[in-house]
């Protein structure tokens, strides 16, 4: 079974010309490093501060191909039901 992904911006990032973090990601890492079997149980992916931020638009194309694969052979025959 695949793991949930769980995206976060990469620690100590550089933007507006000088090193950053997100408070809200290390919020987050806290919570992981404090429950190390939540960090194991997830596939932590990190992102860069740009937009867009491509590994999750890469993520969210590919989850909406795959539920039109399968949900749209459905809707039609849900479609002729109800005709």
């Amino acid at each position: 079974m695949q793991k949930p992904i769980l995206f976060l911006l990469a620690p100590g990032f550089e933007d507006n010309g000088r090193r950053e973090y997100c408070s809200d990601c290390a919020t987050v890492w806290g919570v992981l490093s404090y429950f190390p079997a939540i960090k194991e149980a997830v596939e932590i992916r990190y992102e860069t501060i740009s937009h867009p931020r491509e590994g999750l638009v890469d993520y969210l194309v590919q989850a909406v191909t795959i539920a039109r694969l399968w949900y749209y052979p459905r809707i039609l025959k849900f479609r002729k039901m109800c005709a």
